[in-house]
């Protein structure tokens, strides 16, 4: 399956893409109904796709970037 160049370098392709817009969006909701500073939210956002990154460098067995062997 061809994936558009723009949406492979976005990290946007197929399913998992979806789900994490739509996570980040629940993630954004729940933070601003519960009154909780913009910053704070950027900070949880931010945790959240490092965390995920991490978890897929796992996942496919890569290095981290900037770690020795």
């Amino acid at each position: 399956m061809e994936v558009p160049h723009r949406l492979a370098l976005a990290g946007l392709a197929g399913r998992a893409g979806l789900l994490a817009v739509a996570l980040l969006g629940c993630l954004e909701n729940g933070l601003t109904v519960e009154g909780i500073n913009s910053f704070w939210q950027n900070v949880a956002q931010g945790a959240l796709l490092v965390l995920a990154v991490v978890i897929q460098q796992r996942r496919s067995g890569e290095r981290a970037v900037g770690l020795p062997d």
